[in-house]
């Protein structure tokens, strides 16, 4: 089995094909075949994919391909401090009139 894998741009690109040679004999009869099979499948990645630390593991016994994507770090934008405070007694009178009018 030979499998491959291509990442461009946000497109992962899998494809693969099996090929199988059967000999046999059956007495004075000959038997002979040979069987190819191919695939192709296209994903859309997430946007978040970093295709350059893509990582992937076949097991050929068992036919499992197994492709790890991890995300892009994302930059934690800067935080700022809100400070709460408590409203005296004039400024919640005078807020909660503002509203009900």
């Amino acid at each position: 089995m030979n499998v491959e894998l291509e990442a461009g741009g946000r497109v992962l690109s899998i494809s693969g094909t099996k090929e199988e040679d059967v000999n046999e004999e059956l007495g004075a009869i000959k038997f002979s075949s040979h069987t190819s099979r191919s695939f192709q499948q296209k994903f859309t990645l997430d946007p978040l994919i970093d295709s350059s630390k893509m990582s992937a593991n076949l097991d050929p016994e068992h036919g499992i391909l197994v492709i790890r994507a991890p995300r892009k770090q994302q930059e934690i934008e800067d935080t700022k401090h809100i400070p709460i405070t408590q409203f005296d007694q004039i400024e919640w009178e005078e807020l909660i009139s503002a509203e009900s009018e």
